[in-house]
């Protein structure tokens, strides 16, 4: 991060992007201004989530697994507001709105010279006067406020900073040795390592500055060039029918070391986050946009559920929409049919990682679901075992096309494949495999079998949802 690649350092001919123009005035009084009823945002709407703040208290915060292991699972529940009109179905989202951590704004704002006056009144206008066209303050940020609001609420500060952003950082920063260094990782020359050092290392903006200790930018550049603070979606793990206004959310708590230009030990700005509340604590929501990942489907709304065949595919924390799908088929007594109906659950080990196994299997017990394949990627005892989702379906691959091309004589509709991840590359290793049982169990070509998948996703009958 410090220092180039002897290469780089001796080009005196750097091609830099060209900084970009200040176009807003940051005016700060002498008095204190109070925050507390300023609509969030600005009361900016966010794309692919429904305008209405829902207010909630939190009711626990538990963990679903050891502290110790590599990605600990923890669960919140939250009740909502007792005016509060809510409607959602399995497999529905809330957006948590986050805030940035005290510690980190706090640095930020001593760098930058303006700590003490982090609670004054704060007045953002455009200059009257300046180079940019149709310029206008950011919707998301209030024209009366705080720093300490702005950059709290408003600003991503974690996200690692981007070229143009580093190019006028490089103008703020007092020291020669270290300016240069950062043009050349904004540099067209430098873009691997910038791609290296910072985007890969996930640098936030307080390591940068940490690491580049003269740099010190001003109230105005940051706020035109930082990106917004955009609230965090989790899935909804019950139902309304049962739980009414309360709800239930799982997640990991995900660690960040302080290693490769990282300059402090944190959790994920989110998870982090999430595992400090207590009970009692408020917290604001907002309904994600429904989507394809439903049971039903929107365009299946007309299938009687508990006469539908489902094949569920997930991996650790994904598991939290199917939570719900379970509780959904009891309450709709789906126990009542022969239905299949089949999970595959990746893990790293049952004994550590296996959240809600007793739900599980009690879904299992009670003939909700007919299958269950837990995949252990990480065994404790026989690293032969060793098994991922792909590897349990690839095993039941028959059972699987006929679950697809036959019904029993319960079931009233055609199967829905839900699969639900972390990575894109998981959704990929997944979906290869169920062209793989298309073309051995279906008779069909690659290309047909390839065609048959793009078939079911045009359907609905083969969903995916990416966290």
């Amino acid at each position: 991060l410090f220092s180039g690649a002897q290469k780089l350092q001796d080009d005196s001919q750097l091609r830099v992007p060209v900084a970009r123009d200040s176009y807003l005035n940051c005016k700060i009084t002498s008095e204190e201004y109070n925050t507390d009823d300023l609509p969030w945002q600005n009361g900016c709407s966010v794309a692919g989530a429904l305008n209405e703040r829902y207010r909630g208290r939190v009711v626990s915060v538990s963990n679903l697994t050891s502290l110790e292991i590599q990605k600990p699972k923890q669960e919140i529940v939250v009740d909502l507001e007792h005016d509060a009109e809510i409607c959602y179905e399995p497999g529905d989202a809330f957006y948590f709105v986050v805030p940035n951590t005290r510690e980190e704004v706090d640095f930020i704002l001593e760098r930058i010279g303006f700590l003490e006056a982090a609670d004054r009144k704060l007045v953002v206008t455009v200059k009257s006067q300046n180079a940019v066209k149709n310029t206008a303050i950011p919707p998301y940020i209030p024209e009366v406020s705080t720093l300490r609001y702005i950059f709290t609420w408003c600003l991503d500060i974690r996200r690692s900073p981007g070229r143009p952003l580093l190019r006028v950082l490089a103008e703020c920063t007092e020291s020669e040795c270290q300016k240069r260094r950062i043009l050349e990782l904004c540099s067209a020359q430098g873009v691997e390592e910038f791609t290296k050092f910072v985007r890969q290392a996930g640098l936030s903006l307080v390591d940068f500055l940490l690491n580049f200790p003269s740099c010190r930018p001003t109230v105005e550049r940051l706020i035109e060039l930082l990106p917004r603070l955009l609230p965090r979606p989790y899935s909804v793990s019950c139902i309304r029918e049962l739980w009414g206004k309360r709800i239930r959310f799982i997640f990991s708590l995900l660690h960040f070391t302080a290693t490769e230009g990282r300059c402090f030990h944190r959790f994920g700005l989110s998870s982090g986050w999430l595992s400090t509340l207590k009970k009692g604590q408020q917290v604001v929501m907002l309904l994600k946009e429904s989507s394809r990942f439903r049971l039903p489907p929107p365009v299946h709304s007309s299938f009687d559920l508990a006469r539908t065949p489902l094949i569920m595919v997930c991996t650790g924390t994904a598991l939290a929409p199917f939570l719900s799908f379970l509780q959904k088929l009891a309450f709709l007594e789906a126990e009542k049919y022969k239905v299949r109906r089949e999970l595959y659950f990746g893990i790293r080990n049952v004994k550590s990682d296996c959240i809600h196994y007793e739900d599980i299997m009690r879904s299992v017990d009670e003939n909700i679901l007919s299958h269950v394949s837990l995949c252990e990627s990480q065994p404790y005892n026989d690293i032969s075992s060793k098994k991922y989702v792909q590897d349990a379906l690839q095993e039941r691959g028959g059972k699987i096309s006929d679950i697809l091309s036959r019904k029993n004589k319960d079931e009233n509709h055609p199967a829905i494949i839900f699969v639900c991840g972390s990575s894109k590359q998981m959704l990929k290793h997944v979906a290869d495999v169920f062209v793989h049982i298309f073309s051995e169990f279906l008779s069909r070509s690659k290309e047909e079998a390839e065609s048959y998948l793009r078939e079911l996703r045009t359907n609905d009958r083969y969903v995916e949802d990416i966290w």
